[in-house]
Formats: C-alpha cells, sequence, structure tokens
C-alpha cells in the first residue's frame, strides 16, 4: 500500500492539535457509524474541485489509502510525462512549477517589481507558462483530480494523527473548519511532482479553504492576497482579462508581508498608490491603468485578453 510522502508527525497537545483538542469536552462515547453528512464547508470545496466519496475519505482515511492508490500512481505518472512538456518553458531557472492535485502552480524567482523594466523581465518567463497552463487546463485538472483522493484521505490521516481528533469529533465539538483547512492544505501542497517543503507549508502553501470557503463570493477590490490571486488566476483562464493584467494582480500580493497579505486588503487602494507614483516619476503606467480597470470591470478587459 502507498503510504503518505512525508512521515507522519507524532500526536501533539500544543499548536492546531491542542486547538482542537481543547474542543473537545467529556462526552458520552461516539457513536459507531462515521459521520456521513457533508458539511458546507466541504460542498463548497468539492464545487471548485470534484472529489467522489469525500466524507468516506475523510471519516475512514487510513482504508481509503488502499482503494485509491492505484489512481494515485496513474496520477503520478500522467502528471510526470505532462511537467516533462513544460520543462523548455522553464528558462534560466526563473521558475518553479509545481503539479499537484490542485492542478499546476508557478512560482517565478524574480522579486515583484512595478516597474515596466521589471515587468517586461518577469513576463519573459512567466508568459509562456501561464499560457501553456490554461491552454492544458481541462487535461490537467482530469490528471489532477485522479490523485486528490489519495491525498486527501493521506493529509487527513496526518491530521488526525497530528490532532488526536477524527472528523466526526471536529464536527461536532465545531473545529472542524480549523481541520478542514488542514487536510487540504497538505493535499493540496505536499503531494504531486515537485511538491512544496513541508517546511514551507504556512507560508507559500496554496490554501483551497482560505481561497473558496472564507469568502466564496470574493471582492476582488477587497481581499486576501490568496483570494485575489485565486480570482485574477480565474479570470485569466476564461479569458476575462490579459496576461499582463493577471501577472500584476497575482504578483501584487507579494509586494506586502506575510501578515499583510493573510488581512483583508484595499488592492483597488494599493494600486491607485502606485499608479500615482509611476505618474509622478514620468514612468510609462499602460499596464498599471489597464490592470486597476480590470480589477474594478474585468467584462471590459475581455476583449483584450491573449
Amino acid at each position: 500500500m502507498l503510504r503518505p510522502l512525508q512521515p507522519l508527525m507524532a500526536p501533539s497537545q500544543s499548536g492546531f492539535g491542542a486547538r482542537l483538542q481543547s474542543g473537545l469536552t467529556s462526552q458520552e462515547p461516539a457513536n459507531e457509524a462515521q459521520t456521513p453528512l457533508v458539511t458546507s464547508e466541504e460542498l463548497k470545496l468539492l464545487k471548485e474541485w470534484p472529489v467522489e466519496n469525500l466524507t468516506d475519505i475523510l471519516n475512514l482515511p487510513d482504508a481509503a489509502l488502499d482503494t485509491t492508490a492505484d489512481d494515485y500512481l496513474a496520477f503520478h505518472e500522467q502528471a510526470g510525462r505532462m511537467f516533462e512538456t513544460i520543462v523548455p518553458l522553464m528558462k534560466d531557472n526563473a521558475a518553479t512549477i509545481r503539479f499537484g492535485v490542485g492542478g499546476a502552480s508557478w512560482d517565478i524567482g524574480i522579486p515583484f517589481d512595478l516597474d515596466r523594466a521589471a515587468l517586461n523581465n518577469r513576463w519573459r518567463y512567466e508568459r509562456p507558462i501561464a499560457c501553456w497552463v490554461r491552454k492544458h487546463a481541462q487535461e490537467i485538472e482530469a490528471i489532477a483530480k485522479l490523485g486528490r483522493p489519495y491525498a486527501l484521505a493521506s493529509a487527513s490521516l496526518d491530521v488526525q494523527t497530528m490532532s488526536g481528533v477524527t472528523r466526526e469529533e471536529a464536527v461536532e465539538t465545531g473545529c472542524y473548519a480549523s481541520y478542514l483547512r488542514q487536510i487540504y492544505l497538505r493535499a493540496f501542497n505536499l503531494f504531486g511532482i515537485n511538491p512544496l517543503p513541508v517546511e514551507e507549508l504556512g507560508i507559500n502553501g496554496i490554501d483551497p479553504w482560505m481561497q473558496i470557503v472564507a469568502s466564496p463570493a470574493i471582492d476582488p477590490t477587497r481581499c486576501t492576497g490568496q483570494q485575489l490571486q485565486r480570482w485574477a488566476k480565474t479570470q485569466f483562464f476564461t479569458l476575462h482579462i490579459p496576461f499582463e493584467c493577471y501577472s500584476i494582480l497575482a504578483g501584487l500580493p507579494n509586494s506586502l508581508s506575510i501578515a499583510e497579505r493573510m488581512q483583508m486588503c484595499e488592492w483597488r487602494v494599493i494600486l491607485e498608490k502606485e499608479l500615482s507614483q509611476v505618474w509622478l516619476q514620468g514612468n510609462d503606467s499602460e499596464w498599471l491603468e489597464a490592470t486597476l480597470n480590470c480589477l474594478l470591470d474585468p467584462a471590459n478587459a475581455s476583449a483584450s485578453a491573449s
């Protein structure tokens, strides 16, 4: 049987595990039947990232590892072949691409700067990758979906082991939001081709719960950094905004500290301040103006989307 790609951490009574344990009160022993109902948080995540038999996987993760292992192997093989086709686009080691159970993601190893010359340099590396991933989005999702059940089962087992709490107990005690968030955070970042190092999970990890559950109706002018990045990617993939505007919006949170971009940010105000600085310096403001317009009215940007 396949086992998790990273070693299980020992049960802990501090941090995340302690917070969950503090929600457990002295109750009658739980019924042997597992909690079958899909929670509202799970429904939101399922709508974005479909998974068959999600509650069975999360209720009995150890058993699910056996039944989903073959599909995970198929995912790994197919993702590896697709990854090989995109490697030539990774020029000068300036980009890092990850293929996980949530799809393909990438990081550009060039500090984000709104100076036009810096943007042009960044776009040399990012444009071919972003456009390639958009072109193959349906195929990427079909492959990612194969590995999702196993990754969620393994991540669920990790969280259960770390916290000493089952899904049923977390639901019953009102601790399930944190519990589910940790499962998806681990599943979407620590499995697949070129996974994120576990020590970077809380800093650079894709956070599906924060992107979808925390605020499903995203106002791009006022949201967290991850929500803005998710919104921009969706707009770019659906041809509503051009690549240049997507890249600026996706990179903008990286100009803030980690603590700042985890909070609700006024992105319109931030862009307007940057635009004022560019005007004062007499520099080219074309794409900053276009990005501000995309943020306020993406429908009018669709004609120029590439």
